[in-house]
């Protein structure tokens, strides 16, 4: 999927740029970022197999949290006691949901936290690019190493399997589609809207996974869901809130 969502980004960029513009001073940084891309998406791809829609889509919203800790260790950034409070929270929710210990608990529980991690890192990268580079070529050069760290991954974790039917390839193209105008689309957002306008629809997410989950595979998962969720949302609102305030 990420092969056919790299040739997605190579058309938008096409459409949009000049071949000159094509040539950026950081990207090793792009395709660094790309790498983290393509672990985050093994990891998410591979909780699916045994987990809830809804419960990897509450999970991966703790990408929040790690976001904060991440600018902590790298970039030296100051947490307050507020932000402090909603990380502690949301990973309350996160360990909530995952039960670790319990006799529910299975280990592919903690695959979306390893996504959210990695998808958090590659989000932070972006503050290291220069404001003269596009979000399209940033998506571009991240997109090849994204697709080239994935055929490497699925290598050396997977036996290789051909497309069993029509059906299917119709659904991974429309899976990259969806995902590669998805990312351009959140990154152009990102740059021209503050964060805090947007995180909302980020978690509207959850309540996306949760209705497809239940409409199309007939997954409920009530149970493992709450409190925790509502501790995760709470918890990447309020990192949210702290953050735009502070830029006042």
């Amino acid at each position: 999927m990420s092969c056919h969502q790299f040739f997605y980004s190579f058309t938008i960029v096409r459409l949009s740029f000049n071949f000159q513009d094509y040539k950026i001073k950081q990207c090793k940084l792009a395709f660094g970022r790309g790498l983290l891309v393509a672990v985050a998406q093994l990891l998410f791809y591979t909780a699916l197999v045994d987990l809830e829609l809804a419960t990897v889509s509450a999970l991966r919203q703790t990408n929040a949290i790690f976001i904060v800790l991440i600018t902590v260790v790298f970039y030296g950034e100051k947490v307050r006691a507020w932000r402090w409070g909603a990380v502690i929270i949301g990973y309350g929710g996160a360990i909530w949901i995952m039960q670790p210990g319990s006799n529910v608990f299975i280990w592919t529980a903690a695959l979306p936290v390893g996504a959210a991690i990695f998808y958090a890192a590659s989000t932070v990268t972006l503050r290291s690019f220069d404001k003269s580079i596009s979000s399209g070529i940033i998506y571009f050069y991240s997109s090849i190493a994204a697709a080239l760290g994935a055929i490497i991954l699925a290598s050396g974790t997977t036996d290789f399997s051909t497309i069993q039917s029509k059906s299917d390839l119709f659904l991974i193209f429309s899976m990259s589609l969806c995902g590669g105008f998805g990312v351009v689309f959140l990154m152009y957002a990102f740059r021209q809207a503050p964060a805090s306008m947007l995180a909302p629809f980020s978690y509207f997410g959850i309540l996306a996974a949760f209705g497809l989950g239940w409409v199309i595979f007939d997954e409920l998962p009530l149970d493992k869901l709450f409190p925790g969720v509502i501790l995760i949302t709470l918890s990447g609102l309020t990192i949210l809130w702290r953050e735009e305030r502070n830029k006042v």
